[in-house]
């Protein structure tokens, strides 16, 4: 006996693309959730005129302060932990090399802070 079974994606994930350059302004783009990352990565370089062989790193904005980088882009939709409305950020490496948004290490340093602060603290509570 043969099964045969047929899907249909009825309702697409719609993600906000910006470019980093102006993440102000935004364009609406539908993709499967079967899509890898790397699908969507290449779609928005063909939207914001992109070079092929940019250096690029995709982000996903979560506020107006917090960015995560997606750094698999082999994964999809679903594997990546994307949802429909989320605003997606292409960014491109500049010509001196370095990237226009450096990660920097602020949680390491607050984190440090943290405990010198709490260590400090404990030692005047003793006292």
């Amino acid at each position: 006996m043969f099964v045969k079974h047929c899907k249909v994606e009825v309702y697409l994930v719609e993600f906000l693309l910006a470019d980093n350059r102006k993440p102000e302004e935004t364009v609406k783009k539908k993709f499967s959730k079967s899509d890898t990352v790397a699908t969507i990565a290449k779609e928005m370089k063909a939207i914001f005129n992109l070079a092929d062989e940019a250096e690029f790193r995709l982000w996903t904005k979560y506020s107006a302060t917090t960015y995560e980088q997606l750094a698999k882009l082999d994964n999809p939709v679903t594997d990546a932990g994307l949802y429909s409305g989320q605003v997606l950020l292409i960014e491109t490496k500049n010509e001196d090399g370095s990237w226009p948004r450096q990660v920097t290490k602020y949680v390491k340093i607050s984190i440090k802070l943290d405990s010198l602060f709490i260590s400090f603290l404990y030692f005047a509570l003793q006292y």
